[in-house]
């Protein structure tokens, strides 16, 4: 807010909290239009508010989120990936997807254990980060590509060349400790 009546909008990475300089409370003591009970900057003050993050997006207990947005390309960012168009996708209908789908690691069947929603209707399965590189991280406003399978889902289904990146906890730390490589649970397969 500033100038008791102006409002400037931006994004989480255009704020830079080293760079802006704190003025006084004083200094922001212009009464707001639509309130004159409450402060909104000065003429050369503005007054910085932010939102809350979008919540964590609904997935089984056992995933969880391994970057909220990333950068992808061409080759992919998920080691041995395979790519799902997916009507209904979503956040929950993608890990659950990759949860059920199998995959051959040196001759061995196994379950994906990562997940990513892209561009609105792209699941991607995969078993971690491609040749262990964790890609370069994009804002989250570029991961809000409505999702095709639930359109209000807050945090969206990535965007192009975006995505969201989840990991199965559960199966990588059962997998971990069995020291085997296909692992089958009683219900889950």
């Amino acid at each position: 807010m500033g100038q008791g009546g102006g409002c400037y909008c931006g994004f989480d990475n255009d704020y830079n909290q080293v760079l802006a300089n704190s003025a006084y409370v004083y200094e922001c003591d212009t009464p707001c239009a639509g309130d004159s009970n409450l402060a909104c900057g000065r003429g050369d003050r503005v007054q910085i508010y932010t939102c809350s993050p979008p919540p964590t997006p609904i997935v089984p207990s056992n995933w969880v989120v391994v970057s909220a947005c990333s950068v992808d390309d061409v080759s992919r960012v998920l080691e041995g990936h395979q790519l799902f168009i997916l009507p209904s996708n979503s956040p929950a209908v993608c890990v659950a997807w990759c949860e059920n789908t199998e995959t051959s690691e040196n001759g061995m069947s196994k379950r994906y254990s990562w997940a990513g929603v892209e561009n609105g209707d792209e699941c991607i399965c995969g078993t971690g980060w491609k040749d262990g590189i964790v890609p370069p991280s994009a804002p989250t406003y570029e991961c809000a590509m409505p999702c095709r399978g639930n359109p209000t889902e807050p945090n969206g289904c990535g965007g192009g060349w975006r995505i969201q990146v989840f990991q199965n906890v559960g199966y990588e730390n059962h997998q971990k400790s069995s020291g085997r490589r296909r692992v089958r649970w009683p219900g889950f397969w």
